[in-house]
């Protein structure tokens, strides 16, 4: 099962400095990715999503591109934390 973490508005996973790699070392067999939302970081250049349900779509997405597939532990904040609780609304297989 893979971790995966969001941050909130303008920020990006570099915000998350050493926690990942932190995190990751303190879990067995897990993988940790941590994952811009658009408008940020990797995907700065595309406007960012008018509501957290389009962020949850794009977040599945490129997971998936990835090929990083369900189901996941998310750990997020601000913004972040919103895309993460519709998600698990949404979609609670996943996660």
């Amino acid at each position: 099962m893979t971790w995966i973490l969001l941050r909130g508005l303008t920020r990006e996973a570099r915000h998350w400095g050493g926690f990942a790699a932190q995190l990751a070392a303190h879990i067995d067999q897990d993988a940790v990715t941590v994952l811009d939302l658009p408008g940020n970081g990797d995907f700065y250049q595309q406007p960012s999503p008018l509501s957290v349900s389009a962020m949850v779509l794009f977040a599945r997405h490129e997971l998936r591109t990835r090929g990083i597939m369900p189901p996941y532990k998310l750990l997020a904040m601000s913004l972040g934390g919103m895309v993460a609780t519709s998600w698990a609304q949404r979609y609670p297989i996943e996660i």
